[in-house]
């Protein structure tokens, strides 16, 4: 994997059900460990904008990202990204991490009883696969980088938790937007 990546990472803010409408997705711009820049959009909860919307970070940042992190695949509830179709929109690697195990069925039997539309979108992604940290397995579903490569990414970037140091910042930053 080559030494100083751009990598935009990518996570949503907390919200409040059946109260707020909308909430943020948080891009972080890196080169290395170092932060070039923060973009923000919003998203409908439970919507089906979470994917222009990093489309939109991604451009926000002059689509100099080498790959695209992001803290899961579902963001704003059951607003849920098509990795695949992401990748190709892009053109750049995708890779989705969770520090605990997916729990698929718990999310397809809720798609079922309250958005069965989206179910679709949600099979078609990649499944997550295990990934040992100094820290504890991580999942991670991925599209366009190989298991070796996400293996240097974890690496090279995994410093406080199970999640590389980017994202685990994104989700640090996002978090504040909800206060």
């Amino acid at each position: 994997m080559k030494k100083n990546l751009r990598l935009l990472a990518i996570d949503d803010s907390p919200f409040k059900r059946d109260y707020d409408e909308t909430t943020f997705l948080v891009g972080l711009t890196f080169r290395g460990m170092t932060l070039e820049r923060a973009d923000k959009v919003r998203i409908t909860i439970d919507g089906e904008d979470a994917q222009r919307g990093i489309v939109r970070l991604y451009e926000m940042g002059g689509r100099e990202a080498n790959i695209i992190l992001l803290h899961g695949t579902t963001f704003a509830g059951f607003n849920i990204v098509d990795i695949v179709s992401l990748r190709r929109q892009v053109g750049v690697p995708i890779a989705a991490f969770l520090e605990k195990p997916p729990r698929e069925q718990l999310i397809i039997k809720t798609l079922e009883r309250l958005f069965p539309a989206k179910i679709h979108i949600f099979l078609s992604n990649p499944a997550y696969e295990e990934f040992n940290t100094p820290r504890g397995i991580l999942y991670c579903a991925r599209v366009g980088i190989s298991e070796s490569e996400i293996q240097d990414l974890i690496s090279t970037y995994t410093i406080e938790s199970k999640l590389p140091e980017p994202i685990r910042i994104a989700h640090i930053v996002a978090g504040l937007l909800s206060r």
